[in-house]
C-alpha cells in the first residue's frame, strides 16, 4: 500500500510531481520565492518575472547533460589527439577562432541588432556547405523566403544549406539528430523557447535552457554550433 500526502496518484504507483513558480530577475537571473521590487543581486528595479518550474522525473535522462562513465582522469593520462578544425571559408573568421571551429564547440556571436551577424554567418554557412557538407541554419526571426532573398543577394548559389524556420527547442534538437549536419547556426538564441518552461522566449530561463541543451547537443554529436545573440542597451 502506498500513502500519498500531497498530489494525485499515478497509475503504477508513481506520485505526480507538482510544478512550482518562482520569480526570476531578467537582468542577472537571480531567483526569489516572491516578487521583489528591487533585485538584491544586481539592484535592478522591476526586473522580476514569474516563471513556472517544471519538476524533472528522476528517470528522465534527457536533462542529465554530459556524463562520463569513466570518472575523473589525471591530466597526464589524457591523450592529445589531432583535432581537425572546421574551416568556415572566411579567413578573418577562421583566424579569430584560432584556425576554425572546433567540433562540438558552442560559439556565441553577439552584437547590436543590424550590424551583420546573420549575414556573416549565412556566408560562412554557405561556404561550409559547399566545401564540407550540409549545414543546418535555424532561424526564428526570418522565414525561409527572407533568408533566400538575402542569400541571392550574397550570391550563395546551390550550396546544400538546410533552412529551418523554427523556434521550438525540442524540434530543433530533433532536426539536428536527424540531419547530422556539418555545422549548425541558431539565429537567434533569444527567439528559441522550450515547451518545458512556461516563461516567454527571450527570458533568462528560456535562454539558459536553450543554450544548455544546444551545448549538450553540440558535444554529443560533435558538431560546431553558432548562436546569434542580440545585445541591446538593456543587455
Amino acid at each position: 500500500m502506498v500513502l500519498v500526502a500531497n498530489g494525485r496518484q499515478r497509475a503504477g504507483g508513481e506520485r505526480r510531481m507538482k510544478s512550482r513558480t518562482c520569480f526570476v530577475c531578467q537582468t542577472c537571473g537571480a531567483q526569489e520565492p516572491k516578487w521583489l521590487g528591487r533585485c538584491p543581486g544586481c539592484d535592478a528595479w522591476n526586473s522580476f518575472v514569474e516563471e513556472r518550474v517544471e519538476p524533472v522525473p528522476s528517470d528522465d535522462d534527457t536533462r542529465l547533460g554530459l556524463t562520463s562513465t569513466r570518472g575523473a582522469r589525471l591530466y597526464a593520462d589524457v591523450e592529445m589527439a589531432q583535432m581537425d578544425r572546421l574551416s568556415l571559408g572566411i579567413e578573418e573568421l577562421d583566424r579569430v577562432l584560432g584556425g576554425g571551429a572546433v567540433p562540438g564547440s558552442l560559439i556565441l556571436l553577439g552584437g547590436e541588432p543590424g550590424i551583420g551577424k546573420s549575414t556573416l554567418l549565412l556566408q560562412a554557412a554557405a561556404r561550409v556547405a559547399a566545401l564540407t557538407g550540409p549545414v543546418l541554419y535555424c532561424s526564428g526571426e526570418e522565414s525561409e523566403y527572407q533568408i533566400k532573398v538575402r542569400g541571392e543577394r550574397l550570391g550563395i548559389g546551390q550550396a546544400p544549406l538546410l533552412l529551418f524556420a523554427e523556434t521550438c527547442l525540442e524540434r530543433i534538437l530533433e532536426e539536428i539528430a536527424r540531419r547530422q549536419p556539418a555545422l549548425i547556426v541558431i539565429d537567434s538564441v533569444q527567439t528559441v523557447f522550450s515547451s518545458k518552461l512556461q516563461s516567454a522566449p527571450g527570458s533568462i530561463g528560456q535562454i539558459r535552457e536553450a543554450a544548455t541543451q544546444l551545448l549538450f547537443g553540440a558535444k554529443t554529436h560533435h558538431i560546431p554550433t553558432f548562436l546569434v545573440g542580440h545585445v541591446t542597451k538593456d543587455g
